[in-house]
């Protein structure tokens, strides 16, 4: 589902998903979605891939950040053994205490402090996943069928709601059926022929 607006604040997530969403939620540490839901899951793309950003001199964060990413590899792999929900919530209360127990330890270099004050941030929304199959542990989906129209939506302007409606409800359509692995200038040819049918009876039933 596709929706442009100027804000990403909460009240954006309220209006599409309604004042009693009891989904998951997978995003950024963005202050919006802890606003407006408690059940998230901290994406652990944007998490790791600040070890891009370190330098080979600051050996405590990049050992940081290979313990985080070990211990994410492991969980994922652990998920493809298909455990119970019991075993489930075993392995994620050890993995949360390890994450807690990280923080307590604490760091000296600056970016290793600064990524253990967003661990901190996110601490309970972590390993949502563990626990529940359907919540990936990232929104890396998300992102790239979002970025097409990202950039399309900066080479182009709509002034007007009736623009910003049609843009949304054809991006929604066209990657739905994306993802259904349909062809989508098939399933549009056949929508047409709906409204097409509808509007025929509809007219034929006021004649």
């Amino acid at each position: 589902l596709y929706a442009l607006r100027e804000s990403r604040g909460s009240v954006v997530l309220e209006e599409i998903l309604g004042d009693s969403f009891e989904g998951v939620i997978v995003c950024d540490g963005w202050t919006g979605y802890s606003a407006y839901h408690s059940h998230l899951q901290r994406c652990w793309a944007h998490l790791l891939r600040e070890k891009d950003n370190l330098s080979d001199e600051d050996t405590e964060a990049l050992s940081l950040y290979e313990e985080l990413q070990d211990l994410h590899e492991g969980l994922n792999k652990f998920l493809d053994t298909n455990p119970t929900l019991m075993q489930r919530i075993i392995v994620q209360q050890q993995a949360q205490e390890l994450i807690e127990g990280l923080i307590t330890e604490g760091a000296e270099s600056e970016k290793a402090s600064d990524l253990l004050q967003t661990l901190h941030g996110g601490l309970g929304q972590w390993f949502t996943f563990v626990v529940h199959p359907k919540a990936n542990s990232t929104n890396n989906q998300a992102e790239r069928v979002l970025r097409d129209s990202v950039m399309r939506r900066k080479t182009m302007t709509l002034r007007e709601e009736k623009g910003v409606k049609s843009y949304e409800t054809f991006q929604s359509l066209i990657r739905t059926w994306k993802q259904q692995e349909k062809n989508p200038y098939l399933e549009l040819r056949r929508l047409a022929r709906q409204i097409g049918d509808y509007h025929t009876n509809a007219q034929d039933a006021w004649d």
